[in-house]
């Protein structure tokens, strides 16, 4: 097969040279200021933009496992988020769409390097709402009406949340306040990628 970004002759969809090139820049936001929720990013959006338009293709499932395990790398080798012990994580809405669900591959990945256990087809939106390339307003005017059956005695010590892109926080903020409603604590929100023009670079 040829490698995704420089099409020469490779056993995976990155090759090695590809894959090292890809830089994982940690970015940090609040996207919610009244309870100070985070969301982690890991890459610039612009930066690998090709990459995760990958997910529309079949491709894709296979790309976002191999920056998704990159992500998961680099969290445990730096040490990132230790003190979340026994944290379960919840894709959302990770219904299959073109044959797989992008955020049920995240969170496979993150199971395998980090050992935290995926609770899958457990916050999914009941509306059926498409927000690529939709603005702020659109957003606000356009909840997701996530829905969840879980209850605190299934996540005794909190989820983490995954999402593939962070545009406008719109999403992850929702989903963090549904579940809050259930008196389930989300404790940080992971996404590959972030907006880079919306924010700045912050250190994690």
């Amino acid at each position: 097969m040829r490698c995704l970004v420089c099409h020469c002759f490779s056993w995976s969809v990155l090759c090695k040279k590809c894959y090292e090139w890809i830089e994982i820049t940690p970015q940090v936001r609040v996207v919610d200021e009244h309870t100070r929720f985070k969301v982690y990013s890991f890459f610039d959006y612009d930066s690998i933009a090709y990459i995760i338009h990958s997910k529309y293709q079949l491709i894709g499932s296979s790309i976002f496992y191999i920056i998704s395990q990159k992500i998961a790398s680099f969290i445990q080798k730096h040490g990132f988020f230790e003190a979340l012990k026994n944290v379960k994580g919840i894709p959302i809405d990770d219904i299959p769409r073109g044959g797989y669900s992008h955020t049920a591959i995240m969170a496979r990945a993150f199971h395998k390097v980090l050992k935290i256990p995926p609770l899958y087809c457990s916050l999914h939106s009941s509306a059926h709402v498409k927000y690529a390339g939709k603005s702020l307003a659109f957003r606000q005017q356009n909840p997701r009406c996530f829905k969840t059956s879980l209850t605190p005695n299934d996540v005794p010590y909190g989820v983490i949340l995954y999402d593939d892109v962070l545009t406008t926080g719109s999403t992850m903020k929702e989903a963090h306040r549904v579940l809050a409603q259930k008196n389930i604590v989300a404790h940080i929100g992971i996404t590959l990628a972030s907006h880079s023009y919306r924010i700045g670079h912050i250190q994690l």
